[in-house]
């Protein structure tokens, strides 16, 4: 079944529960950048979680369900603070993903980016941490299929086109931490600790790259394929991709190949920073 039918599907279901303020198609699909393969991700917003009918929203997904399977919406905050909650669902043959977000929140935090405060928090399956810039990236980049009034579409309008605000926020927080984080890598070395050492490399290398689409004023949605294209970008270390790929596949426990790794990566952020002072 082609995907516009799934979510047609999809979405005269989700119209029924009360509380429902509107639903968007989010993710790679919602990007362009999905393939065949690729999750549909169902983004649902509500405004006031105790008029949202979970109950009602648990039996819609049994419904969707292929194997009809109870039990798939987890509580509120089930998944954390920034995740909210939501399913795992399969519909038709393809993983869909259901999930809750609390426009308020989405709201306040857009203004928190706009004034330039710019957070990382722990949650599973974001190993770098879950940027709270993300809501804005998923902001701008669903499709929204229905809704029941504009918050919405004017918080799109809030951030399109990419503010400078948000801009300088992200590069002055991440590019600190990446110099911060070399530091630490150095001092990892020293002890002979490479599984510490390898995970100041791959918070170094995060930080970049989240500086780097700062820089070329594109938002980033999560650490998933973030280093595919981003060589297509203007404002951005000559070959940053190939470096980067060959730093981590030649992570090997020998502590004169990981000093060799740092000193690249040392010049890659050297290189990061000079562009840096040209564009903020």
């Amino acid at each position: 079944m082609e995907i516009n039918l799934i979510t047609k599907k999809i979405l005269t279901s989700l119209k029924t529960v009360k509380g429902i303020e509107a639903v968007v198609l989010g993710g790679s699909r919602a990007k362009g950048n999905y393939s065949t393969k690729s999750d549909i991700d169902i983004g649902i917003y509500y405004s006031d979680s105790s008029r949202l009918d979970l109950e009602a929203l648990n039996r819609v997904a049994t419904e969707l369900d292929d194997t009809h399977r109870s039990n798939l919406i987890t509580k509120i905050g089930e998944w954390g603070p920034w995740i909210n909650g939501g399913g795992w669902l399969c519909i038709d043959g393809f993983s869909t993903d259901f999930l809750l977000r609390d426009i308020n929140k989405v709201s306040t935090v857009i203004d928190d980016c706009l004034n330039k405060i710019i957070t990382i928090d722990y949650q599973p399956g974001h190993p770098h941490g879950f940027v709270n810039s993300i809501y804005v990236a998923e902001t701008y980049y669903c499709k929204i299929l229905w809704s029941t009034n504009d918050n919405l579409e004017n918080l799109k309008d809030k951030i399109t086109p990419y503010p400078f605000s948000i801009k300088t926020g992200i590069v002055n927080k991440f590019l600190w931490e990446a110099g911060f984080s070399i530091a630490l890598a150095h001092k990892g070395l020293l002890k002979d600790d490479i599984v510490y050492t390898a995970g100041c490399i791959y918070r170094v290398i995060s930080c970049l790259i989240q500086v780097i689409y700062a820089l070329n004023e594109t938002y980033i949605m999560n650490e998933k394929a973030s280093l595919n294209n981003i060589d297509t970008f203007r404002i951005i270390p000559k070959g940053f991709k190939k470096k980067v790929e060959n730093i981590l596949y030649s992570l090997v426990a020998n502590s004169e190949n990981m000093q060799n790794l740092i000193d690249e990566l040392s010049s890659i952020v050297k290189e990061v920073e000079e562009l840096c002072g040209k564009q903020i």
